[in-house]
């Protein structure tokens, strides 16, 4: 994805978003709108986890965070939230990640994945 696409993306982002969906506190949970799609966040997260699994890269966190767009821009509603949640919660990813637990047990310990997958509705604390 282009630097210029990712900017009106980004921008489009920011017009549509109420201040109620942002949450100004990580301990807070992110108000959603009506019908937002839990899956892609979660297996966002989940590839992600995956990749750097598969490279065994000496600095997953750099990874991670270089990475985030593959995250968050698909949620492209929640993207100011998702990018400063995922931001606050990436140290704890890496540990996983080393911990070598699975894709799905480390994004559900981070809550981008439900711990019930019959539920599709993590809560980003």
């Amino acid at each position: 994805m282009s630097s210029c696409h990712k900017l009106r993306s980004l921008i489009l982002a920011l017009t549509i978003l109420s201040p109620k969906m942002v949450s100004a506190a990580s301990s807070t949970p992110i108000p959603l709108p009506v019908g937002f799609n839990w899956d892609m966040l979660c297996n966002g997260c989940m590839k992600l986890v995956k990749m750097a699994e598969e490279l065994a890269l000496q600095d997953v966190e750099d990874y991670l965070r270089e990475m985030i767009d593959t995250v968050c821009i698909p949620s492209l509603v929640l993207y100011p939230s998702c990018t400063k949640y995922f931001k606050e919660h990436v140290h704890q990813l890496a540990d996983l990640v080393r911990a070598k637990i699975g894709p799905r047990q480390a994004c559900q310990a981070v809550h981008m994945c439900p711990q019930d997958p019959t539920t599709r509705k993590p809560t980003l604390h």
